[in-house]
C-alpha cells in the first residue's frame, strides 16, 4: 500500500447507515491487528454518492466498504472492476491503488465462488455442476450473476429472470421451488421472495447428498434452520454472516496488505447483532 503522510482513512457508505455493523468490527479488528488506520461510517443520499466518490478521491482515502443502495452506482464511478464486478454491474468494495486510481470489486460473488469450488471438487459425468437458486432478490442474483458466464454451472431457478439467460445457454427454467432441487442439485442459494425469506421445506435438501453445499442469503444470522438442517444431514453450508465476515476480511487485506483474523470479525459482528 502507498505511503501516506496522515493517518489512513476508509469509510463504509450507505444510506441509511444507522445500525450498520461495519465500522464496530472493522475497528475490533484494526485494534487487535494494531494497524493504525481510521474507519468511519458515512451516510450519503443516493443523489450525493458521486460527491461522495469524488470526496474520497480528493481525500486519498484507502478504501470502501459499500452497503445497499450504493453497490450498483459506485460500479460506474470507478476507474478499474474486477471481472466480478464488471459481470455483476455492482462494487461492494473500493480499493484505491498505489497510483490512485478506485478499482472496485465485487467480493460476494468471489467468496460464493470460491465456497461452491472447495465445497464441490468435481463436476458430474457431463462436466456440470448443477446450481438450484431459489427466490429472486436482486442482491442475491447479482451474486451468482458472474459465476453464469462459467461453462462448467449447469443453472436452474425456481423464479425466472429474464436477463439471466443472456448469460448462461445452460439457464434451465422450472415452475416450482419443489422442482428446483432434485438428486443433480450440488449447490442451492436461498434468497428472499417479496423482500421475506424464500420458504423452503427443510425435507427439500433430503434430496442432497455429500457432496453439496446450501447457501442462505435469506436472512443476516449465523446459522439458519436451514443452515442447520444441512449441518445435521452433513451436508456444508454458508449464510449472509458468512459473506459478510469474508467481505470485511478481504476490503481490509486489500487496503492494508495485512490478513486480519476472521474469528475477531465474526464475533464482533455476531456481539453488534446479538446473535
Amino acid at each position: 500500500m502507498f505511503d501516506s503522510p496522515i493517518q489512513p482513512i476508509a469509510c463504509v457508505m450507505g444510506h441509511p447507515i444507522a445500525g450498520n455493523p461495519t465500522q464496530f468490527a472493522v475497528e475490533r479488528a484494526l485494534a487487535a491487528a494494531d494497524i493504525d488506520l481510521r474507519f468511519l461510517s458515512l451516510d450519503v443520499p443516493p443523489e450525493q454518492l458521486p460527491d461522495a466518490i469524488g470526496g474520497v478521491r480528493a481525500m486519498g482515502f484507502w478504501g470502501v466498504i459499500l452497503a445497499e443502495p450504493h453497490r450498483q452506482a459506485a460500479a460506474a464511478l470507478c476507474d478499474q472492476l474486477s471481472d466480478e464486478a464488471q459481470a455483476a454491474e455492482r462494487v461492494d468494495v473500493i480499493e484505491r491503488t498505489d497510483e490512485g486510481q478506485l478499482w472496485g470489486h465485487y467480493f460476494g460473488s468471489l467468496s460464493i465462488a470460491t465456497a461452491i469450488e472447495r465445497a464441490i471438487r468435481e463436476p458430474d459425468a457431463r462436466g456440470k455442476i448443477t446450481i438450484s437458486v431459489l427466490g429472486n432478490c436482486p442482491a442475491m442474483l447479482a451474486a451468482v450473476r458472474p459465476l453464469m458466464a462459467r461453462g462448467h454451472y449447469r443453472w436452474r431457478v425456481s423464479e425466472f429472470q429474464p436477463y439471466m439467460s443472456e448469460l448462461s445457454q445452460e439457464l434451465h427454467e422450472v415452475d416450482s421451488v419443489d422442482q428446483a432441487i432434485d438428486e443433480t442439485t450440488a449447490v442451492v442459494i436461498r434468497g428472499t421472495v417479496d423482500d421475506e425469506p424464500c420458504e423452503v421445506p427443510e425435507t427439500l435438501l433430503d434430496r442432497l447428498s455429500d457432496p453439496a453445499l446450501v447457501i442462505d442469503l435469506a436472512e443476516m444470522t449465523s446459522t439458519s434452520p436451514l443452515a442447520r438442517y444441512a449441518a445435521q444431514r452433513g451436508l456444508q453450508s454458508m449464510t449472509r454472516l458468512d459473506l459478510l465476515v469474508e467481505l470485511t476480511v478481504r476490503a481490509l487485506g486489500c487496503w492494508t496488505e495485512q490478513t486480519p483474523e476472521e474469528a475477531i470479525i465474526r464475533e464482533a459482528y455476531e456481539e453488534y447483532l446479538e446473535i
